[in-house]
């Protein structure tokens, strides 16, 4: 109830911007005193922006995949990428290792340990 009193409180905030400024387009964002549509639209804009200067740096490296931007100027998507990509070699070098395992073992099947 009150992140709702909050967004009406920054609206009007902003619909007075608006009306004294003869009707400028105000973002939230653009209020000295922010509130929760504030926030959530800097974090918007601030992901986006991320995401294009990420790919701008791709594009003037030619580097081929996101993950392989530099990490300091890598995006949301080179991250992501990144991490999925850590995820999945995991997975390959435990599966080739129980594999040999199930090998040592003579043909034994050897299981995954659950967390």
């Amino acid at each position: 109830m009150q992140w709702l009193s909050l967004v009406i409180e920054e609206e009007g905030r902003r619909a007075r911007l608006i009306a004294s400024s003869d009707g400028v387009l105000v973002r939230p964002m653009d209020l000295e005193v922010g509130g929760p549509l504030s926030n959530l639209e800097s974090a918007a804009v601030t992901f986006f922006a991320r995401i294009r200067d990420s790919e701008k740096e791709r594009i003037l490296t030619r580097t081929l995949r996101p993950k392989d931007v530099e990490e300091e100027k890598r995006g949301p998507l080179g991250d992501l990428e990144a991490k999925l990509v850590n995820a999945l070699d995991e997975i390959r070098r435990a599966e080739r290792l129980r594999m040999q395992q199930t090998r040592n073992r003579g043909g034994e099947i050897v299981r995954p340990i659950g967390e």
